[in-house]
């Protein structure tokens, strides 16, 4: 049976992501990647901010959640298949075709001067620069072969199939995971956390037991996420959320952690429903998720240089870029092959 909750929760993640990056290419708090000396919004430092902590967290747990049910249906192989089509090919070939054109964007608001060199390699340059929102479906995909390597250990799926299993002790595990595997400068690559995570909600959030518990205790796990959550705020607002400061910290992961169980339980009592909009929603918020920062990258490089209101170049941003987002993403989608090359959608047969 289609867990709708789940779909529903990772389509509100990625919508909030959206916003997020808005957010993010604006950003005056010193978050490396933005437009340089634009004007930004403190409300919306702050909101970037406040998010940052958990959501791509819970997202992996969705998917480790994702990856357990799609087991149940798939053998190892039909799996590991399934997700390099879908993660694999537009995380390494879609750089090539559609996201080199972020790369380009990049390498000029960082000063880069390639004039002087070669156009090929110059395109190479570009292809490694426009990695983007894909550092995502790379993990993703590294962390779904781990799993199925794991799956082969009978201690770990014996644990899965037991019957009782904490909500609460997870947040150590997602603490000392914060503290290792992070990558250097590219801070979005902390393979630590989010490789606990998405293991987290294989062997632990998987379980509908475990869901049930998680609903039943939902103010608990509130109360929490909002009690570490004024700490956090108040210990980091105005700062880079992006800095190991801020990101090992045990308030931070504590937040992190039950804002997360906390919109689980919260999304599985009131949102565990679909409609037409909803499942349309569901269906396509990968290809969302894969092409909106590049369309809200160029529109925020365009409203940046002119004397439009802040406010206005906030509101712009977000609302062009989404449009475009939903255009390009039914555009690609028809085109045979190159929806496989950047979207990981194969031609019917």
């Amino acid at each position: 049976m289609r867990k709708h909750y789940i779909d529903n929760l990772r389509t509100s993640i990625v919508l909030l992501v959206i916003i997020y990056h808005v957010c993010y290419i604006f950003n005056g708090v010193g978050v490396l990647g933005g437009i340089p000396n634009s004007l930004s919004l403190p409300i919306c430092d702050g909101f970037a901010s406040l998010v940052y902590p958990w959501f791509m967290v819970l997202l992996f747990i969705i998917a480790g959640m994702s990856s357990a049910y799609s087991l149940e249906k798939r053998s190892t192989k039909e799996f590991i298949a399934s997700r390099t089509q879908k993660l694999l090919v537009p995380s390494t070939l879609g750089l090539f075709v559609f996201h080199f054109i972020t790369g380009l964007v990049n390498t000029r608001l960082g000063g880069a001067e390639l004039s002087n060199v070669p156009l090929l390699v110059r395109y190479f340059i570009y292809v490694l620069s426009g990695t983007g929102v894909l550092w995502f479906a790379q993990l993703l995909w590294f962390f779904s072969l781990i799993l199925c390597l794991l799956r082969n250990i009978k201690l770990f799926e014996k644990y899965r199939l037991k019957e009782k299993k904490s909500i609460y002790l997870p947040v150590i595990i997602i603490y000392l995971s914060s503290l290792v595997l992070n990558a250097p400068i590219i801070t979005v690559y902390r393979v630590g956390i989010y490789l606990a995570s998405y293991l987290i909600g294989y062997y632990v959030f998987s379980d509908e037991n475990v869901v049930e518990r998680v609903e039943k205790t939902v103010y608990i796990s509130l109360a929490i996420a909002l009690a570490s959550g004024v700490i956090y705020i108040s210990s980091f607002y105005g700062s880079d959320y992006t800095a190991p400061s801020c990101l090992q910290n045990v308030i931070t992961n504590i937040y992190a952690y039950f804002t997360s169980i906390f919109l689980i339980g919260i999304f599985k009592r009131f949102f565990d429903k679909t409609n037409s909009v909803l499942s349309y929603l569901s269906a396509s918020s990968f290809g969302f998720y894969v092409l909106h920062y590049t369309p809200i990258l160029l529109i925020g490089v365009l409203v940046s240089n002119s004397g439009l209101n802040v406010y206005l170049r906030y509101l712009l941003t977000l609302l062009l870029g989404s449009i475009s987002t939903l255009l390009l993403y039914e555009v690609i989608k028809r085109i045979p092959f190159y929806r496989y090359l950047v979207l990981g959608i194969r031609n019917k047969r």
